[in-house]
């Protein structure tokens, strides 16, 4: 499981979705969010316009624009450990 740290307690994890690529969760204070499982990337725009989107639908306080430079942030730190799981 890689975990990317958005700020403000607020976290995604990605894990293999099994039926598809990537499993992301997101948590807020350690409490569960939100799971789902997609075949989109978090390196890629497509795939971090998904997960900034379910962030900003089940956690209302955030900023798209704040939420999505975090995640391209946090997801170019974890680029290496992320291709392992869509392997």
């Amino acid at each position: 499981m890689i975990r990317l740290d958005l700020g403000d307690g607020l976290s995604v994890s990605i894990e293999d979705g099994g039926e598809k690529p990537f499993q992301y969760t997101i948590s807020l204070h350690g409490g569960h969010v939100i799971s789902y499982q997609t075949s989109a990337d978090v390196r890629k725009p497509a795939g971090r316009v998904g997960v900034r989107n379910m962030v900003c639908r089940h956690v209302t306080d955030r900023s798209k624009a704040n939420v999505e430079e975090q995640i391209q942030k946090e997801a170019s730190k974890q680029a290496s450990a992320i291709e392992t799981i869509c392997k």
